[in-house]
């Protein structure tokens, strides 16, 4: 769901994330539900803040319940440190607003009863999201990490299985509470409860988009790695080598951010039969993903 384009982004509301605030507001919880609302707005605000000072474009964000996931144009030709940064640039955020609420107050500027909340929502907010899973921002912290070493996709693969896996901890562990608990819950412990629940689906859900947007990200990445060489006109060539036999698919999952790649392909002996290039690499996967590279070399 489209609701605005805001800074050249796209903001994205999932329908959880109106259910939630609709739940919020029927509990008599809105004020505080508009609280932890822009504290949110602000941690994105932050993130795009961040990737405009590194020169990068966020194309868009989508909104869940407990956080948003930005996503960030050209991503696997993005240096790890300018990912890493933008990462880092939500939690960071709340910090700061966490400081700026402190000093406020002190001037006597800021309403004291919504201190606790405001500081409260910022911490948690800082703290969920430097958890090492996809698509939390921890998540992107490690995956920039891993990049050069193992790839953008075999990253994102890890960490947004990662991701699901605590998802679905979250949503098994708030149905047992409510289980072990339905004749005495309390509305406080069953908004905590639910919003647990609310956590765990908004990490499957940003898993699994995570994942899709890894899979367009070969050709997305080629388009994206020439165009640095029209602008920068000097981009580093990672050389790999790869058996005969081995599919285009393994082979394009290890593919490296920041370089133009070339292939040395290699029959059974050790002997070169040829060097494929980026191009070659996405002629192989339209001809199908198990493709070997032999059968590329011309």
């Amino acid at each position: 769901m489209l609701v605005a384009r805001f800074l050249g982004t796209d903001w994205r509301i999932h329908p959880l994330f109106l259910a939630l605030l609709l739940l919020f507001s029927l509990s008599g919880y809105l004020p505080q539900a508009a609280v932890v609302v822009s504290v949110l707005f602000l941690h994105e605000l932050g993130h795009i803040t961040a990737a405009w000072l590194h020169e990068l474009s966020c194309a868009r964000i989508d909104i869940f319940p407990f956080g948003g996931v930005a996503e960030i144009t050209g991503i696997d030709v993005v240096r790890p440190e300018d990912d890493m940064a933008v990462a880092v640039a939500g939690p960071l955020a709340n910090l700061l607003l966490i400081a700026l609420a402190t000093l406020l107050q002190d001037w006597h500027l800021w309403n004291p009863g919504l201190m606790d909340l405001f500081v409260g929502a910022n911490l948690s907010m800082a703290v969920l999201n430097l958890l090492p899973v996809l698509p939390l921002d921890g998540g992107r912290v490690l995956r920039a990490g891993l990049a050069r070493r193992l790839g953008y996709r075999v990253g994102t693969a890890m960490l947004a299985r990662a991701g699901r896996v605590a998802g679905w901890g979250l949503v098994l562990a708030s149905l047992g509470i409510l289980y072990g608990h339905r004749l005495g819950l309390g509305r406080l412990l069953l908004v905590g409860t639910i919003n647990v629940a609310g956590l765990g689906v908004s990490l499957i859900l940003g898993a699994r988009r995570e994942e899709v947007v890894a899979l367009a990200t070969p050709w997305l990445a080629m388009i994206s790695r020439w165009r640095l060489l029209q602008k920068n006109r000097l981009v580093p060539v990672c050389i790999m080598a790869g058996d005969q036999d081995l599919p285009v698919a393994l082979v394009v999952r290890h593919l490296r951010p920041g370089c133009i790649h070339k292939i040395l392909v290699l029959d059974r002996q050790g002997k070169q039969l040829g060097i494929l290039s980026e191009e070659d690499l996405l002629r192989g996967l339209e001809s199908g993903s198990a493709t070997p590279l032999g059968r590329l070399v011309r």
